[in-house]
């Protein structure tokens, strides 16, 4: 560290970075992301450069605001419609962004171990996915929650088999499928309080 608070590697002096600073920041639509500060020396020029680290989902919202609010002329501030899309849209990715964090940072803790066990992993971390989401919906129904726990671990084996996911390729690739359609189901709305209507009729 220099004597101004900037920290720089000793084979690369020219570049130094301020990490003194509180990390991650805040931004105005929610998002955290990290906004280092830092310089460039080149022939007794300084060049100052701000960097920055975001999640692909920060990106990916960041182009979505810029094309339907800043370069939409017919956009209005007080658009509630447009509000309430953009507030949906937000929700969502979120609840994506923790889901594949949470994915990560299993497979990480437990890339080292057995395959079989690696897959029980897998499953338990979909479970815990799906319990999520229903349960956030029940409480919002009915004002409670009951355990059903063991009933989302039952419906994960479930759909592991039925897709024949043998190898940790399939198991990857069914998790994707499912995940997308958890991501759908939890944008309705459901109600416990009506009867289960079934798509089709069950054979036992």
């Amino acid at each position: 560290m220099d004597g101004e608070g900037y920290y720089y590697n000793s084979s690369k002096k020219n570049i130094k970075l301020k990490l003194s600073d509180k990390q991650p920041q805040e931004q105005k639509n929610g998002f955290k992301i990290f906004r280092i500060d830092g310089f460039y020396e080149y022939n007794d020029k300084k060049f100052n450069f701000e960097l920055q680290i975001k999640s692909l989902v920060n990106i990916f919202w960041g182009e979505i605001e810029h094309k339907i609010i800043y370069k939409n002329n017919n956009y209005m501030l007080v658009d509630e419609f447009y509000k309430n899309i953009m507030g949906a849209i937000k929700k969502n990715l979120s609840m994506i962004d923790n889901q594949l964090l949470l994915i990560y940072d299993q497979v990480n803790k437990f890339n080292a171990i057995d395959p079989t066990v690696r897959k029980s992993q897998l499953e338990t971390v979909l479970s815990k996915i799906i319990y999520d989401i229903f349960s956030t919906q029940m409480k919002k129904s009915i004002g409670l929650i009951v355990d059903f726990k063991k009933s989302c671990d039952a419906i994960v084996k479930y759909i592991f088999r039925t897709n024949n996911a043998e190898d940790l390729e399939d198991y990857n690739e069914t998790l994707l499928k499912t995940l997308s359609r958890l991501n759908a189901i939890g944008k309705d709305d459901m109600n416990f309080n009506s009867q289960i209507e079934f798509e089709r009729e069950v054979e036992f």
